[in-house]
């Protein structure tokens, strides 16, 4: 099964309220987009291994309820983390492709 890691930015209550596919090097582009939490009431996750079938869903409630599922099932691997720490994840793979 193909998987990919996403971001997800939680509140309060650990609901989800934000979420974004990880750009990987097979992705084509120049630009980079990021979520990042608008407030201090708000986390930055970072899921690995989401089945790519979950990361292929267009209709928002199927993905917002399949990647809800996915997050409490407990076979999500899930880390804090921070906007310094994704930025420099960008940088080290740009530089490591040039």
């Amino acid at each position: 099964m193909s998987t990919r890691d996403m971001l997800i930015i939680m509140n309060s209550e650990r609901e989800i309220v934000a979420a974004q596919v990880q750009q990987t090097d097979a992705d084509d582009g120049e630009y980079a987009a990021f979520i990042f939490p608008a407030n201090d009431a708000h986390s930055l996750y970072r899921v690995q291994d989401v089945p790519e079938d979950i990361c292929a869903l267009t209709d928002p409630a199927a993905f917002e309820m399949a990647l809800g599922e996915h997050v409490k099932s407990g076979r999500a691997k899930i880390t804090q983390t921070s906007m310094n720490e994704v930025r420099e994840a960008l940088r080290s793979q740009r530089a490591s492709s040039e």
